[in-house]
C-alpha cells in the first residue's frame, strides 16, 4: 500500500470515531446530564489544581493549534 492511502484510511477512521463519540456525548447529555456535570466539575478541579502551569499549557495549545495555519 502505498502511504497516501494509508494516511487516507487512517483519517476516515480517525473522522468516524470522533463522530460516534460526539454523538455518544450528545445522547449522554439528555439521558443523563448529571454525568457530563461531574465531568466538567472533574476537569475543572484538575485545571485548579495546576495553577500557573495553566498558562504555559494553554500557550503551547494555542502555538500547536495554530502551526499548521502558519
Amino acid at each position: 500500500m502505498n502511504f497516501k492511502k494509508i494516511v487516507s484510511t487512517f483519517m476516515t477512521t480517525l473522522h468516524i470515531i470522533f463522530v460516534v463519540l460526539m454523538i455518544g456525548i450528545g445522547i449522554l447529555s439528555f439521558a443523563s446530564p448529571e454525568v457530563i456535570r461531574a465531568v466538567i466539575d472533574w476537569m475543572g478541579v484538575q485545571i485548579t489544581s495546576w495553577g500557573n502551569w495553566n498558562y504555559l499549557i494553554l500557550f503551547f495549545v494555542a502555538m500547536i493549534e495554530s502551526f499548521p495555519f502558519v
